[in-house]
């Protein structure tokens, strides 16, 4: 069996992404200037769970999208071009944030966090690995498209995780008063939920949503609210 990519270039999901990302509402801009009424001790840590699971996320699609090019997967063309496209926007956006040393040290510190976090989590991403196996295993996908599928659902148990984390971080901003995206995940990149959003059609027909991701990300969850975050000057946050 192979799967049958079900990508259109009429398709309204993927049009909305191989285009321009409408321009922010302004809720954007508005949370911005409120955000310092949250307690630093409440923001930094959140802030440095959803970087360092941003990070991770887009190194899990990156598996995705540098296999699809390296096994010349038929029909994913398009999505990588597009999913690229994204990425290259969440690095423009972040640009201004990671200047000189200061900047290095923050983007070490976000990667490193990131590595600890899989490396802690690894029996639960062991499991999930071979949860997948079994359920892709039932579709009759072999070889190259059976490894994508599974690399798909791998990599949106991550960004699931992610998402769960932005969806706390909204109601530490409702707590303080501080508005809201309406769609929420406030804290995210319209362009990584974006991403996320692709990230099925790698899958085709073929994708079905996971009894197995969905246990891993809840366990992954519990497992990052109790992750120590390492900082850039070194010092521990609980």
């Amino acid at each position: 069996m192979t799967p049958t990519l079900i990508y259109d270039p009429k398709y309204p999901q993927y049009r909305a992404t191989a285009q321009p990302l409408p321009a922010d509402t302004g809720v954007r801009a508005a949370r911005w200037r409120h955000y310092d009424s949250i307690p630093e001790h409440l923001t930094i840590p959140f802030a440095m769970r959803l970087f360092a699971m941003q990070n991770l996320t887009l190194q899990y699609v990156d598996t995705v999208t540098d296999f699809c090019v390296e096994k010349r997967i038929d029909g994913t063309k398009p999505l990588v071009r597009a999913v690229r496209e994204l990425c290259k926007g969440i690095d423009r956006l972040y640009a201004g944030s990671f200047k000189g040393e200061a900047g290095r040290l923050a983007k070490e510190s976000e990667a490193s966090n990131a590595a600890e976090f899989e490396d802690n989590a690894d029996e639960l991403l062991t499991r999930l690995f071979y949860g997948l196996d079994t359920e892709v295993g039932r579709l009759g996908l072999t070889g190259d498209h059976k490894a994508l599928v599974i690399a798909v659902h791998q990599a949106l148990t991550i960004a699931d995780v992610t998402r769960m984390h932005a969806r706390e971080g909204d109601e530490l901003l409702r707590r303080y008063h501080v508005p809201v995206a309406p769609t929420g995940c406030s804290m995210l990149p319209n362009e990584f939920l974006a991403i996320a959003d692709l990230l099925p059609q790698f899958a085709g027909d073929c994708y079905k949503l996971s009894q197995s991701r969905k246990i891993t990300a809840k366990a992954l969850l519990n497992a990052l609210r109790k992750h120590v975050i390492v900082m850039p000057d070194g010092t521990t946050l609980q």
